[in-house]
């Protein structure tokens, strides 16, 4: 039995028929369409938003019901609630501060306790205390992870603070950015909007 593969070049990457019944899309093609970088489709990758490829060879590439259901992910409307937007990423140890990991941890629940405590500390925020009773909302590449409600702060020496979270991530008032995504955009590690 043979698999026929068809390989049709674009402006960046590739695009792959696989035996005639699944368009492949290679890393570069993908970035391109979501209009990200390669190194952030990476960080979506370990964050696990990007749970599911293909290796072809030497080439990581992703199936089409993978590239439909990250552009189903649509813009944060501009009349959402203010919130503290974090720019997290892929889950590491941290040793030094009593907690299983710092940042995202693939393939765990926003609810899960240890998720929780891995983006709630230690963010630069200037001036925290407006967004008690507001919405902390942890991205990677623009992409929403989760969405918490700020039940209250503390501060540490050198002015980073720690957030008191409550997990609001499927209830209603988490619906103006759950499954949604912000323009990527460089900069700092917080931003108010």
């Amino acid at each position: 039995m043979s698999i026929a593969v068809v390989i049709v070049r674009c402006s960046v990457g590739l695009r792959m028929v696989y035996a005639g019944k699944m368009e492949l899309i290679t890393r570069p093609a993908l970035a391109q369409e979501l209009g990200i970088s390669i190194p952030s489709l990476a960080k979506l990758i370990a964050v696990g938003i990007v749970d599911s490829f293909t290796m072809v060879g030497v080439q990581m590439v992703f199936d089409e019901t993978m590239v439909t259901r990250l552009k189903n992910y649509g813009p944060v409307n501009d009349d959402h609630p203010q919130a503290l937007i974090l720019k997290t990423g892929a889950a590491r140890p941290d040793l030094e501060n009593g907690r299983k990991w710092q940042g995202w941890k693939a393939g765990v629940k926003p609810g899960d306790p240890d998720q929780m405590d891995g983006i709630r500390q230690w963010w630069p925020v200037r001036d925290p205390a407006p967004y008690v009773d507001r919405f902390l909302v942890p991205t990677v590449a623009g992409f929403v992870l989760g969405v918490y409600r700020i039940d209250d702060y503390s501060t540490i020496p050198g002015g980073r603070r720690s957030f008191e979270i409550s997990d609001v991530t499927d209830a209603p008032e988490g619906e103006a950015f759950r499954g949604k995504r912000f323009s990527p955009e460089g900069g700092s590690l917080t931003k108010s909007v």
